[in-house]
Parts: C-alpha cells; structure tokens; sequence
C-alpha cells in the first residue's frame, strides 16, 4: 500500500518549517519566526528539494504563511527563487498569507509580481 501524504518538519531557531505532501500538494507551512540571518543556508536546501520533488511529481506547491509571527526580509529571498524557477517553468506555485497581518501583507503581498495570467503562480491573501 502505498502513502498518499506525509509529513516532515525542519527547524532552525524560532523557525519551523513544515512539509506536509498529498497526492496532489506539497504544502510547505511556515511557524514561529524567523530571524535568522542568513536564512537561505537553512532554507535553500528544503525548498529546492520540495521544488525538485513537485515538478518531478507534477504537484502543485503551496507556502502557507497565514501563521507565521514574523520574517526578516532576507528570509523573502528562498521563496523569491523558487518563484522565479517556476515562472520560468511550468511549475504552480501558490503563496498563502494572511492580510490581516499588515507585515504580510506589505512583504508577501508584494510577491503578486510573479504570478501568471495562467493562474499556476499566485499569491493570496486569506482572512485568518
């Protein structure tokens, strides 16, 4: 029999970071914060490998952000690249957040340059 969702979870500081994957999703839901100062080290590796893994299973990918305290801004970079690979692939990718947070929504909102009139790259904001 084999497993149709798995759960994996990496943590570094007050950041966790949470891969949760469906036969159709790999959400990847951001907890705590994060103030680490060069996130990308921690970072990169995960969320290449999780890019990697849904074009490679023609998943769509999904950052949930909607309980996330808090993120410097070096920490937009990783989720700035994999939104650049998938524009320039066929990947979907959909970035959740929530507006009522108004930190969310100024830096994550901004991230709206990336989405596609095909709708495989969007960013949404979600009243949590």
């Amino acid at each position: 029999m084999e497993k149709d969702h798995s759960i994996q979870t990496f943590q570094e500081g007050d950041l966790k970071v949470q891969i949760e994957e469906s036969k159709y999703i790999i959400k990847i839901s951001w907890l705590g914060q994060c103030t680490l100062k060069n996130p990308s080290f921690f970072l990169d590796p995960i969320l290449t490998e999780q890019y990697g893994e849904s074009q490679k299973s023609i998943k769509r990918m999904v950052f949930d952000f909607t309980k996330f305290k808090f993120m410097n801004s070096s920490a937009i970079i990783p989720i700035i690249r994999i939104l650049k690979m998938a524009k320039d692939s066929r990947a979907s990718v959909h970035v959740l957040y929530n507006q009522n947070e108004r930190w969310q929504s100024i830096l994550l909102g901004e991230l709206k340059i990336f989405e596609t009139e095909d709708g495989r790259i969007q960013v949404l904001g979600a009243n949590h």
